[in-house]
């Protein structure tokens, strides 16, 4: 595989047809860590970087076969950056609310209620927020139309509303957040690949890059968890267990999961509290149930020393806040971001017998997990725990509205490096005698019909005179 680092641009309309390689964006140098970035490097055989970028970031200093080529990326000087923000529901509300809150104009899009209901217009109407609702069969949207947006954000790419505005604006570049971990291993048919629709993603963190390959992506970490904050762990041994089967994932396994989970809590003499998802329709009467919000999580947490969960970020956040976290899997759960970790950080259990010896030892005070660990862990998972994701996806942003591209730069920098070739599919000849106004006409009506293929024109020329 082939890479190159450059600016961030708009790859909707670019000229990149034929050529085989992943774009690193990097909005800001000054925001990379490079020792993630060469981590990240290794996956790729043939890596190259923009002079500028390069000046800024010393790259063939510490890996000599990365090869610099002319900078291709253009400033445009746009002063614009209207952004579209797509929220499926109140997590994403909130998070892409906090995340754009700086910029003037930005328009919010949520689905119908007809379509779904999960809490974003309740987070707007709290917030006095304006929104407006995008149907699910939309093709048009006089009102998103009109706004005319340079980019759109949104924390998904497989829901049906986020495929109603790529129809709505089809020459629009998405870029997709990614607010949580996945499972990549997902080959059920009919089933979307999660990040993999977007046309630019803003991955959390290296562990996702090392299962899949997006074509235009940087790594800003995730905006949601970006900073290692610890906080005092709670004098009272107590456990946060959360209750997280939602969307049809697993929810046959829920009911013998918090048994487990529950019990052992029970024989072990351990205060707990259980978190429930907004989207996991259970009842659990008789127990401490706390609804789980993005408002109310992080208090939740503190009260707890020792998180147990089912695959999800909240395993991140009770990390980034300094508590211990237990991904308990009896049911069998395969995604490989969580089961083929190898940080202590976090706890991977898969029966009931080790995770009754998992809650003795913290009851016991026998679990010791360093800082230095926790931040690993999730800069692996997350990227740099500097408190700067934010920033790195604005910097992406305003590169992707501001910055253009010279394809046939880029183009005549690879292909003359000898380790990139330039992919036809086909030839189209031309042959030609004494009529060049025609030749040019024929050359320009081919070159304005857009098409997904690759190809090259040859003008064979019978020795003309004009």
């Amino acid at each position: 595989m082939k890479a190159i680092i450059c600016s961030p641009f708009n790859p909707i309309g670019a000229e990149l047809i034929g050529l085989d390689v992943a774009f690193i964006f990097i909005g800001d140098p000054a925001l990379v860590s490079l020792n993630q970035l060469l981590v990240l490097l290794k996956k790729y055989d043939d890596v190259f970087i923009e002079e500028k970028l390069e000046k800024e970031l010393g790259i063939t200093q510490v890996r000599d076969d990365v090869e610099v080529v002319a900078d291709f990326v253009i400033s445009a000087n746009s002063s614009s950056e209207k952004i579209l923000i797509l929220c499926s529901n109140d997590t994403h509300a909130h998070f892409l609310d906090k995340l754009t809150e700086n910029y003037d104009n930005r328009l919010f899009i949520i689905p119908e209620i007809d379509c779904k209901d999960e809490g974003a217009l309740n987070y707007f109407n709290m917030k006095e927020l304006s929104v407006e609702a995008i149907d699910y069969k939309a093709t048009n949207h006089k009102y998103i139309e009109s706004f005319d947006p340079d980019v759109v954000l949104a924390a998904n790419d497989w829901t049906s509303e986020y495929y109603a505005v790529k129809k709505v604006l089809p020459r629009t570049p998405i870029i997709c957040i990614q607010e949580g971990p996945q499972d990549w291993s997902n080959n059920k048919v009919g089933l979307p690949n999660k990040y993999r629709n977007c046309d630019i993603l803003c991955a959390q963190g290296n562990v996702t890059l090392s299962y899949i390959s997006p074509r235009f992506f940087s790594v800003t970490g995730n905006p949601k968890i970006s900073k290692y904050l610890p906080l005092p762990l709670p004098e009272k041994k107590k456990v946060l267990i959360n209750c997280n089967f939602t969307y049809g994932n697993w929810e046959d396994d829920r009911e013998r999961w918090m048994e487990d989970v529950l019990g052992v809590c029970e024989d072990l003499g351990l205060d707990y509290i259980i978190s429930k998802h907004p989207r996991d329709n259970s009842r659990w009467d008789g127990y401490n149930v706390v609804n789980s919000t993005t408002l109310s999580i992080k208090d939740q947490l503190s009260e707890c020393g020792l998180v147990v969960s089912r695959f999800s970020s909240i395993s991140y956040e009770a990390l980034s806040l300094g508590r211990y976290s237990v991904y308990y899997n009896p049911h069998g759960e395969h995604p490989k971001t969580f089961n083929e970790d190898k940080h202590r950080s976090l706890f991977k259990i898969f029966n009931k017998g080790s995770l009754c010896e998992i809650l003795l030892k913290y009851k016991n005070n026998q679990i010791h997990i360093s800082r230095s660990e926790n931040i690993t862990a999730l800069e692996h998972h997350c990227g740099k725990m500097d408190g700067k994701s934010d920033l790195r996806v604005s910097s992406l942003v305003s590169g992707v509205t501001k910055n253009t591209v010279n394809s046939h730069r880029l183009k005549t920098e690879l292909i003359s490096s000898h380790k990139v070739e330039a992919k036809i599919d086909f030839t189209i000849v031309l042959c030609t005698l004494n009529r060049a106004r025609h030749c040019l006409n024929a050359v320009d009506s081919i070159f304005e019909n857009n098409t997904q293929y690759s190809y090259e024109v040859l003008v064979v020329d019978n020795c003309s005179t004009d």
